[in-house]
């Protein structure tokens, strides 16, 4: 588990560089999972940067807070995966339409109803 918790300070940190989330955590899924509780697993699964504080104190491994991988938590605008800043075609919240990331992470169609229900 050190070389997880080394990464997962790292990210909290800013540390430039880092390996992107998705690879880093399919490589390290078993190993977190066995070297985590249920529930602090679960959290870092689904909720990302928003759980490592927690599973470092947890460790007793100090850190510095850094925004600079706040978008793995979810930041309007950005990217979850990659960070970048999204594309949306016009009137996209209005009308519905195509939103993705300029890196190919996601694409994703939204549809509106016209009319009452």
């Amino acid at each position: 588990m050190e070389s997880q918790l080394a990464y997962l300070k790292s990210v909290i940190e800013g540390v430039p560089g880092v390996e992107p989330w998705n690879a880093w955590f399919g490589r390290n899924d078993r190993e977190l999972q066995q070297g985590l509780p249920r529930s602090k697993y679960l959290d870092l699964k689904l909720n990302r940067i928003k759980a490592i504080p927690q599973i470092l104190a947890l460790h007793g491994i100090s850190f510095e807070t850094s925004d600079r991988y706040a978008y793995l938590g979810g930041v309007d605008g950005r990217c979850r995966e990659c960070g970048a800043e999204l594309n949306h075609g016009p009137r996209f919240h209005e009308a519905g339409g195509e939103l993705w990331c300029p890196n190919g992470c996601f694409t994703m169609h939204e549809m509106r109803q016209s009319g009452g229900a």
